[in-house]
C-alpha cells in the first residue's frame, strides 16, 4: 500500500522531503550560529567573528556587555568585522552596537566615524529618542562629525511639532548636561512648546525652565507664557496631585525654585483648610501625608507658643534697627564735613537693612500662619479616623492602623490639641471591634443589579388601595345618579361589582397564604425579569430550587358566570 501510495504521488512525497529537509538546515544554521557565540565567548574561538552578520556582531556585542567580558581580542575583532561590512548595519543595530561598546568602556574612533555615514543615510527612520542617544554617544567620545550633527538638528526641527511633552523635555535636558546652546534651534523649540501649551503638566513646566535658566537663554515672552500656564495648572490641581507633584519634583535633574516654592505653598495651605473627614478623603493615604509634614517639620498645634515667637521676633528686630539707626547718627555727627561718600553709603546699608528686616518679619508672618494650621489638620485627621474605624478591614477600605491611631494620638498630646474626643472614638472602636473583623460585612454595600438566585424582598404598591378606592367611588357615583332612569342597568352593573370584589377578595387571600418560597418563585418568573438577558449556569452550587417552575394549585376556585 506504501509502494503504491509512492509512485502515485511521487512529486508530492519529493516535495515534503526536501522542505523538511530545508527547514532542518535552516534549524541548524540558527543553532550553529547560538553555539558560535557561545564558543567565541567561552572557549576564545575568534576565527568564528569573521561569518558573522550585522545582526550577529551586534548581538555578540550585547552578550559580551551583558558577561563584562574584558577581552580586547574580541572587541578589536568585534570592531574591524563591523568596520568592513558597515553598509550592511541597520540604524538600531549600529545603535546598539556603539552603545554596548560605551557601556564597556571602550573607545574606538574609526568606528564612531564609519558609523556616522550609516546614521546620515538612514536619518529619516530615527525618532526623537534615538537623537538623543546618538548626541550623548558622540559627545561622551568627543567625536563631533559636522554632517551628522547638522542632519540631527535638522530632524529634530522637522519633527518639532508632533513632540511628546517628555521628549521636550529629554531634549532640553539632554543639550542642558552638554551645554548646547545652539539658539536657532532652542528658538524653534520655545515655539512649538508654546504652540503646543496645554500638552505640558506643572512637572514638565519646572524641568523645561530649570534647563532653559541653566542654559542662560533669556526669552521674556516664553517666559510670561510658561508663567501663566503654570499659575493655572497649580488653581486646578487637587490635592493628591500636588503631594505627587512634590515627591517627583525632587527626582529631577533641572527645576525651577519658584515653581517648587509655589507649589509647596499651594500644598500647605489646601492642606491647613483640612475642616472635616471629607476634606482628608482626597488624599490616597492621609498617614503618608502625615508623616511627610512632621519629617518636614511643618506641623504645630499650639498658637500661643506661636504668638509668642512672634513677638519675641518682632521686638528683637526692632531693638536691632534701633541699635544701627543710633550708632550711624552718631557717626554722621562726627563726621558731617569729611565723610559725605561714607554717610551715603550707611544710609543705603541701612534701608538695605530694613528692607531685609521687614521681609524676614513677612516671611516668618507666613510661616507662623502656616504652623498655626497644623492643629486644624490633625483634628481633621482625627474624624476622619474616627470614621473610617466603622469600615470592614479589606483591601479596597482605607482605613487607619493602630500604629497608626497610637502616633496620631501622640502627636495631637504633644502639640497641646484639646480636641481629642474623635481620636479617643477612633481608639476605643478600633479596640471594641478587634481592628474591626467584628463589624458586620452584612450591612456593607451590595450590587442592586439583577441577578439569579439573589434574596429579593417582595413588598405591596402603596398606592394600589388608594387607586382602588378612587375608582369604586367613581362607578358608585355614576350609578347613584342614573338609578332612577336605568334599573335594568343597575342590575347589571350591581353583579358585575359583586363578581368584580369576590375576584379581588380572592387575589387578596391567595397572595396571603403564599408562602415566601412561592412568592421568590413568582418574582423571578415576572415579565419584567424575562425581558433582560439570560446567564444559564450549570454548576452543582447554583440554587435549583429558584429556578424550577412554579407548582400548579390544583383546588383552584371555579371562575364564575353569570
Amino acid at each position: 500500500m506504501l509502494k503504491h501510495v509512492f509512485f502515485c504521488y511521487r512529486w508530492r512525497a519529493e516535495y515534503g522531503w526536501v522542505k523538511s529537509r530545508l527547514n532542518f538546515l535552516c534549524g541548524a544554521s540558527c543553532y550553529s550560529s547560538n553555539i558560535n557565540m557561545d564558543k567565541i565567548i567561552d572557549e576564545n574561538k575568534y576565527e568564528y567573528i569573521k561569518n558573522l552578520r550585522s545582526q550577529e556582531l551586534r548581538i555578540l556585542s550585547e552578550n559580551c556587555c551583558v558577561k563584562k567580558v574584558d577581552d580586547v581580542i574580541i572587541w578589536s575583532e568585534i570592531c574591524r568585522h563591523s568596520i568592513e561590512k558597515y553598509n550592511s548595519f541597520k540604524y538600531f543595530d549600529a545603535l546598539l552596537l556603539l552603545s554596548s561598546f560605551d557601556k564597556m568602556n571602550i573607545v574606538d574612533k574609526s568606528l564612531y566615524k564609519t558609523f556616522s555615514d550609516v546614521f546620515i543615510k538612514q536619518i529619516s527612520y530615527l525618532k526623537p529618542e534615538h537623537f538623543i542617544l546618538l548626541i550623548n554617544l558622540y559627545c561622551r567620545v568627543n567625536i563631533f562629525p559636522r554632517v551628522l550633527f547638522t542632519e540631527i538638528f535638522h530632524g529634530i526641527i522637522k519633527y518639532c511639532n508632533k513632540l511628546y511633552p517628555d521628549e521636550y523635555v529629554n531634549l532640553l535636558t539632554c543639550f542642558a548636561n552638554l551645554k548646547i546652546a545652539n539658539k536657532d534651534l532652542i528658538k524653534t523649540l520655545c515655539k512649538s512648546i508654546i504652540k503646543n501649551i496645554n500638552l505640558f503638566d506643572y512637572i514638565h513646566l519646572t524641568n523645561i525652565v530649570g534647563a532653559l535658566r541653566s542654559l542662560e537663554i533669556t526669552d521674556d515672552i516664553f517666559y510670561y507664557v510658561i508663567d501663566q500656564k503654570q499659575l493655572k495648572e497649580l488653581k486646578f490641581l487637587t490635592v493628591q496631585e500636588i503631594f505627587d507633584f512634590i515627591k517627583k519634583i525632587k527626582l529631577l535633574q533641572y527645576s525651577w525654585k519658584l515653581y517648587e516654592q509655589d507649589l509647596m505653598k499651594e500644598f500647605l495651605f489646601k492642606v491647613y483648610n483640612f475642616k472635616n473627614e471629607k476634606d482628608v478623603d482626597q488624599l490616597d493615604d492621609p498617614f503618608v501625608c502625615l508623616n511627610f509634614l512632621v519629617s518636614k517639620g511643618l506641623l504645630q498645634g499650639n498658637n500661643n507658643t506661636n504668638i509668642k515667637k512672634k513677638n519675641n521676633n518682632k521686638k528683637n528686630n526692632n531693638k536691632k534697627n534701633n541699635n544701627n539707626k543710633k550708632n550711624n547718627n552718631n557717626n554722621n555727627d562726627n563726621n558731617n564735613d569729611n565723610n559725605n561718600n561714607d554717610n551715603n553709603n550707611n544710609n543705603d546699608n541701612n534701608n538695605n537693612n530694613d528692607n531685609n528686616n521687614n521681609n524676614n518679619n513677612s516671611s516668618s508672618d507666613f510661616i507662623d500662619d502656616i504652623n498655626c494650621g497644623g492643629a486644624n489638620f490633625l483634628v481633621a485627621l482625627s474624624k476622619w479616623c474616627a470614621n473610617q474605624v466603622y469600615h470592614y478591614p479589606s483591601r479596597s477600605t482605607k482605613r487607619p492602623t493602630s500604629y497608626q491611631l497610637i502616633k496620631l494620638y501622640e502627636l495631637m498630646k504633644e502639640f497641646n490639641i484639646h480636641n481629642s474626643d474623635f481620636i479617643e472614638k477612633a481608639i476605643y472602636r478600633f479596640v471594641i471591634t478587634r481592628g474591626g473583623l467584628e463589624n458586620n460585612r452584612d450591612k456593607m454595600f451590595k450590587p442592586t443589579s439583577y441577578q439569579k438566585g439573589r434574596k429579593y424582598i417582595f413588598t405591596k404598591d402603596p398606592q394600589i388601595d388608594h387607586i382602588n378606592y378612587e375608582k369604586n367611588k367613581e362607578h358608585s357615583y355614576s350609578h347613584h345618579y342614573n338609578l332612577k332612569d336605568h334599573t335594568t342597568d343597575y342590575e347589571q352593573q350591581n353583579m358585575h361589582y359583586q363578581t368584580y370584589d369576590y375576584n379581588d377578595e380572592h387575589n387578596m387571600n391567595q397572595q396571603k397564604t403564599l408562602s415566601e418560597k412561592h412568592k421568590r418563585i413568582k418574582l423571578s418568573m415576572e415579565k419584567k425579569t424575562q425581558n433582560k438577558k439570560e446567564t444559564h449556569s450549570n454548576s452543582r452550587y447554583c440554587n435549583f430550587k429558584l429556578r424550577q417552575r412554579p407548582k400548579r394549585i390544583k383546588n383552584s376556585p371555579a371562575p364564575i358566570k353569570v
